[in-house]
């Protein structure tokens, strides 16, 4: 696992995501990590959790700083995405003082952000990144699953309006679950600590232990979209932008646990900033 990394909406320096046409070697790059494993290091890389050596953005002459490869609008040339945050968990320090726990049993080590209680729903938010339209890329392992005493079973995230210590508060999230042997994704709404499935898909295979997760979620003004994969064995699915609701427009990026100990490997959040002049 890879440096837990911050990247600010602003230029750091890196040829390839802001505005050269060069890629320049990094500052201390022998010291830095590669997430994805292709060859740039993830303070220089346009889509440091998905593998793109060739770093191409369409977008790039216009300010964008999101590679094709992970830009949740890749053939729309007009929208600007700029990169909130990224967090690989291989900093504790770092990685701990940008999240904060609401309950459950979560330590950062070894590259990953650890919620170590099987049984329960626990959470964790990033009360420093706070965004009205947001795109997530999550990455997760799970190593056991509990019972399913919450009708729920998976990891889940998503954006969460109001955390209020151990209760995950209102918003949104995107669940992969795995309850009485179906595997699905499900889009639901948090309130007053309640979980209501707005809209569900089957996965078009088995989740398994072990295995990375990939799950995605777009907050764009009220509607809300989400969707899960993973490779080996295949799953993938979609929940596409139908869901609109107007109640909770703003929100801090979560993690959550259903009945399933789980490990976060890495979060990226990207904001639309505006059209291309």
């Amino acid at each position: 696992m890879k440096l837990a990394l911050l990247l600010p909406l602003v230029a750091l320096g890196c040829g390839g995501l802001f505005g050269l046409d060069e890629l320049p070697a990094c500052p201390g790059a022998d010291n830095e990590f590669d997430e994805d494993g292709d060859g740039v290091v993830d303070l220089c890389d346009n889509c440091p959790s998905v593998a793109n050596p060739d770093q191409a953005n369409r977008d790039l002459d216009f300010g964008d700083q999101v590679g094709d490869a992970c830009d949740p609008d890749p053939d729309d040339v007009c929208i600007v995405h700029l990169r909130a945050l990224f967090d690989g968990f291989n900093d504790a320090v770092g990685s701990g003082s940008r999240w904060a726990v609401g309950n459950g049993e979560w330590a950062i080590a070894n590259g990953s952000f650890t919620q170590s209680n099987g049984d329960g729903r626990y959470f964790a938010h990033a009360p420093m990144f706070r965004f009205v339209d947001q795109h997530v890329r999550v990455t997760a392992t799970v190593s056991e699953y509990g019972d399913g005493v919450n009708d729920r079973r998976g990891p889940a995230m998503g954006f969460v309006t109001d955390p209020r210590g151990a209760d995950v508060g209102n918003g949104y999230s995107c669940l992969a679950d795995t309850i009485r042997g179906n595997h699905e994704i499900r889009l639901q709404v948090v309130e007053n600590g309640n979980d209501e499935t707005v809209s569900v898909e089957s996965l078009s295979g088995l989740l398994t232990t072990n295995a990375e997760i990939v799950i995605e979620a777009t907050s764009i003004s009220t509607e809300r979209s989400c969707s899960a994969s993973q490779s080996n064995p295949p799953v993938a699915t979609v929940i596409p932008a139908t869901f609109n609701d107007p109640r909770f427009t703003e929100g801090e990026v979560s993690l959550t646990t259903y009945d399933a100990i789980t490990s976060f490997l890495s979060v990226d959040v990207v904001v639309p900033t505006g059209m291309c002049p």
